[in-house]
């Protein structure tokens, strides 16, 4: 019974809490998604734009807690420590592997014409937490036509990617 309950702490501390607000869009359209995450003294924010038929479109920002208890905007890549690269290096792998699964498909070929695939620095990526997650957007910026390949989204545990993040 010890352990059950050890496991369950040790889950526990590997969990963002998240919340999601709609607003109107004073356009009269769908409504804007927020969705807010703090995880150990970070927040981030997802912050999603429907077009007129409903897609989202999203804008992240990341913050960190200060002494004084209020959240200050940072760097995407200040909420990692000294082996950042290492992770980064990780992450656009990941990326590019899935890139190169879209291109190969003969049916995606018109959307990906002309486009290469070229590393990401973080600064380029949407990060977000969410559960027992952290995961990393990014688009390939093609065309709106193309919107549902114009992407891929890389999700590591909050666990396994301790070792990057700064305490």
């Amino acid at each position: 019974m010890f352990a059950a309950v050890s496991s369950a702490q040790t889950s526990a501390a590997y969990k963002a809490t998240c919340t999601e607000k709609y607003t109107d869009d004073p356009y009269g359209g769908m409504p804007i998604l927020t969705k807010t995450c703090f995880y150990k003294k970070f927040k981030t924010v997802a912050k999603g734009y429907p077009d007129r038929v409903g897609r989202y479109s999203y804008n992240f920002s990341i913050y960190s807690k200060q002494p004084n208890g209020k959240y200050v905007q940072i760097k995407n890549e200040n909420i990692f420590n000294q082996d950042k690269d290492e992770l980064l290096s990780i992450v656009n792998a990941k990326i590019e592997n899935d890139y190169k699964l879209f291109v190969r498909d003969p049916e995606n070929a018109p959307c990906f014409e002309g486009f290469t695939y070229s590393p990401y620095t973080f600064e380029q990526m949407g990060i977000t937490f969410e559960d027992n997650q952290i995961l990393f957007q990014v688009t390939f910026g093609l065309p709106s036509l193309c919107m549902s390949l114009d992407g891929t989204i890389v999700t590591f545990g909050l666990a396994d990617i301790q070792k990057y993040l700064k305490n």
